[in-house]
């Protein structure tokens, strides 16, 4: 066996591998005298059958696919004791693979590769990049308090409906004449009623008791026919079909009481004697929603140092080798085009030339990653799946979770190439000129509320 490379130029290169019938003959053999175990042919025992015959009606693929995984093997091989760093995957030649596997004994193939650049990353070392550090206000602390104490809060039943009660009742169609209209609507229904748009059909809900019936129109309540029917229960396109005047029996009226400024509501909120006072309750929830726009913050800062770095760095890349590679990559996913390949590689650029960049930062810096880090975003990574299916889990069993998340090499890799993005983004941080400055929360929720979704970090 021998295996050479050319370079084709900088960026690419045409690795050839040769492979004699002394590499092969071997493992083909120890092939067939498996297959001969498991192959059925007519007129022949299991096991039994001729391994003349065998070769005669599966040599040719036998031979094919070993061969493959020889030089697969001795590819890679080459590959990592050359420290050859490369990108994407190698591909197969095209134009010089040309295999005759009737005739030939001795076999050449060739793997085009896209070569990885040589770079020196430009850190700017005399721009200023702004971290804004977040302020949360007494009103929005408030307001989070309020949406708290509402969402915890107890059920109960008053006497009379006021705007922001939930009114239950019995909805019936009625005639021109105000008469229940026969084979009319008729079902058990609710309505908020500070979600009836209409002012005057709102005032007619205020103040009414159980038992009392309140006529309507329900095209006018909504701001449109799609809310109406759904408050309905029917679809859309019947409401066309149906009266403007409807009556709604009052058979029950629903009341959310916020939940009290208490030591049971405090350890709903943040766990069972984590905070003893409503003091020590209100910093608690503000440093959660600081926490929560801070990251935003320190995101926001880390891509405002990425970007810089790449419009800073520049290589080159293997374009058409990088495209092909693509191509191939995702070739079997549904609806896949290859011409949107082309159209979108040049705004994807900068994801390939930020990782080679990132894994520069890496190695040159000997960052490292051990398997407690990796254990605990794992386990993040569950409880955040968990918290917005709305569920929690004890301890023992988040771990067993990340466990099995890492046995999948795919989630294993993410979860390892987000650490070292992290880890080198903070160590880009300590490289450059920060200037840290208040930001209130209202004001920077605002500012990523009104980016243009591509902009958001």
């Amino acid at each position: 066996m021998e295996v050479t490379r050319e370079n084709i130029d900088q960026m690419n290169a045409l690795v050839s591998i040769r492979i004699d019938e002394a590499d092969y003959a071997t493992q083909v053999d120890k092939a067939i005298r498996n297959l001969k175990q498991k192959v059925m042919v007519p007129g022949f025992r299991p096991g039994m059958v001729p391994a003349g015959m065998i070769k005669k009606l599966y040599g040719r693929q036998v031979l094919s696919e070993e061969v493959g995984k020889i030089t697969v093997d001795a590819l890679y091989k080459y590959l990592d004791e050359q420290k050859i760093e490369y990108l994407g995957n190698p591909l197969p030649n095209q134009e010089k693979n040309q295999i005759d596997w009737e005739n030939q004994k001795e076999f050449v193939f060739y793997y085009d590769l896209g070569l990885a650049p040589q770079f020196d990353i430009n850190i700017p070392k005399n721009d200023a990049f702004t971290h804004l550090q977040v302020e949360v206000e007494d009103s929005v602390l408030q307001d989070e308090i309020e949406r708290l104490r509402s969402r915890y809060g107890r059920s109960i039943n008053p006497e009379e409906v006021t705007e922001k009660d939930l009114v239950i009742g019995q909805v019936e169609e009625l005639n021109e004449a105000g008469e229940v209209l026969e084979g009319g609507l008729q079902k058990q229904t609710y309505f908020i009623v500070d979600k009836i748009d209409d002012a005057e059909t709102r005032s007619r809900f205020v103040g009414a008791k159980v038992n009392d019936e309140i006529e309507f129109n329900p095209k006018k309540a909504f701001k449109d026919e799609l809310t109406a029917s759904i408050y309905l229960s029917v679809k859309p396109e019947e409401m066309a079909g149906l009266s403007d005047r409807f009556r709604l029996k009052v058979t029950g009226i629903n009341r959310m009481m916020p939940a009290d400024m208490n030591q049971e509501f405090f350890d709903k909120i943040l766990g069972e004697g984590s905070v003893a006072s409503e003091e020590e309750f209100r910093a608690r929830v503000s440093e959660v929603l600081k926490a929560d726009l801070q990251g935003e913050s320190n995101a926001k800062l880390f891509n405002d140092i990425r970007k810089k770095i790449l419009e800073g760095t520049t290589f080159n890349l293997p374009d058409d080798f990088l495209k092909r590679w693509l191509k191939v990559k995702n070739a079997d996913q549904k609806d896949f085009d290859p011409d949107q390949i082309e159209a979108e590689y040049d705004k994807g650029k900068d994801v390939i030339r930020w990782e080679l960049i990132r894994k520069k930062i890496v190695t040159d810096n000997q960052i490292q990653l051990n398997d407690n880090e990796i254990m605990a975003e794992a386990k993040r990574t569950v409880v955040n799946r968990l918290n917005q299916m709305g569920y929690s889990l004890p301890e023992e069993r988040i771990e067993e979770a990340a466990r099995r998340i890492l046995e999948s090499e795919q989630e294993y890799e993410k979860i390892v190439n987000f650490l070292y993005e992290i880890k080198a983004l903070e160590h880009l941080k300590g490289q450059v000129l920060i200037q840290e400055e208040p930001v209130s929360y209202s004001a920077f929720l605002k500012q990523l509320q009104d980016k243009p979704e591509e902009e958001l970090v």
